[in-house]
């Protein structure tokens, strides 16, 4: 299943069981590249860790990376996916800069 989910929106419930393998896959509405590689619905191993994730974008460089925090909570199992942007800042001072947010619009899939 897949579909376009707003900013700040509330995404889609799947029931399934509690030792099933599934993965999310993600990418840019505006762009016609194509879908991020398999993200795991489980905590990454390493504690505290993100999953880095490269989504096929246009441009300069091929993919923008975003980070990808998945948890599952103790109590009833639920998984929670969170997805932000790997910000990268460059400084020329003493030239201004502006700053603006790309990662407006993901579809997602969940396989």
């Amino acid at each position: 299943m897949s579909g376009e989910l707003e900013a700040e929106s509330v995404g889609r419930s799947v029931m399934c069981a509690a030792d099933a393998e599934m993965a999310l896959k993600i990418k840019f509405t505006t762009h016609d590249t194509g879908w991020s590689g398999d993200i795991p619905l489980k905590e990454c191993p390493k504690e505290n860790v993100p999953w880095l994730v490269k989504v096929p974008s246009e441009g300069d460089l091929p993919y923008n990376s975003v980070w990808c925090r998945v948890v599952r909570a103790r109590s009833d199992g639920r998984i929670l996916a969170a997805i932000w942007p790997l910000y990268v800042l460059y400084s020329h001072v003493p030239h201004d800069t502006d700053v603006s947010n790309i990662f407006t619009f993901l579809y997602m899939n969940i396989c």
